[in-house]
């Protein structure tokens, strides 16, 4: 598997501000379980990058997964683990079948891979009821990622960390596992699945004991409890550095939205801290 995901249309230009994005109808929607996106791939000079938008509903696209893509990325670097760096831009699309005219928050991540490496996903690995144990018996070695992916997924409520987009690197003619891939395709997390309306009215008792999660279990407290002790990450900082993150991201979310997020981050993470205290 040499790309993250596949796509029907490729872009270029020499910098990504001289990116010209006005239609992608031609580009085959991505159908997840959390709503369809766009997905594609851009030669950047002599880089490869992946771009996507957010959920398309009723011809509009969503900026919440941009955004929570970007946040996740910066968390991600605050704990000290290997998440996909992303970036965003805006593009003007013009009218089409699947949306209209509107202009569209794109984030975007450089490929991750080397020469001669490919991508290989947890998706076709056995005995998937049981992946976690599976992988400590089998991959014990990288159990320290795997935690740290655990920890990150529940810090920022990540509700879609399939078996397709985490997994490992490998050699391209051998498929010899080579390194953990870094986190990426974060979008759907920081409650970027619930409407202004149900931020208001949802209590955190309730996002904390009903907020749904993969792969592992269904339930982000539980896959937690699986890591019995805390792999290597930092944990040394504190809402006003979560605070400096959201409050530096340069587009119009609510405030509404933007101390939910805060609230969210800071919560979880001091549960974490007082957690793994006792271990």
């Amino acid at each position: 598997m040499n790309n993250v995901f596949k796509s029907s249309h490729l872009f270029a230009a020499s910098t990504m501000d001289e990116l010209s994005i006005e239609e992608i109808s031609d580009i085959s929607l991505s159908n997840t379980s959390k709503g369809v996106l766009c997905k594609w791939l851009a030669i950047i000079g002599q880089d490869l990058y992946y771009l996507k938008t957010g959920k398309l509903s009723y011809g509009k696209f969503s900026d919440l997964q941009p955004i929570s893509e970007w946040i996740a990325s910066e968390v991600g670097k605050l704990l000290g683990i290997d998440v996909i760096n992303t970036l965003y831009f805006d593009a003007s699309l013009k009218d089409s079948l699947d949306y209209k005219a509107q202009d569209v928050l794109i984030s975007y991540t450089k490929n991750f891979l080397g020469p001669s490496e490919v991508f290989q996903s947890m998706y076709k690995m056995e005995d998937a009821d049981n992946l976690y144990f599976v992988l400590k018996r089998d991959y014990s070695e990288y159990m320290e990622d795997v935690n740290r992916m655990i920890i990150f997924d529940f810090i920022i409520n990540n509700v879609d960390r399939h078996t397709n987009n985490f997994g490992f690197i490998c050699d391209e003619d051998s498929l010899e596992i080579k390194r953990f891939a870094p986190l990426f395709d974060n979008g759907n997390s920081l409650l970027s699945d619930l409407t202004e309306e149900e931020l208001i009215t949802m209590s955190t008792v309730d996002i904390d004991r009903y907020s749904i999660c993969k792969p592992f279990a269904h339930n982000h407290l539980y896959q937690l409890k699986m890591v019995n002790k805390l792999p290597s990450i930092n944990l040394d900082f504190g809402r006003d550095e979560i605070e400096e993150i959201v409050s530096n991201f340069s587009l119009d979310i609510s405030r509404k939205r933007k101390d939910c997020i805060v609230n969210l981050i800071s919560r979880r993470l001091n549960y974490v801290k007082e957690l793994y205290s006792k271990v």
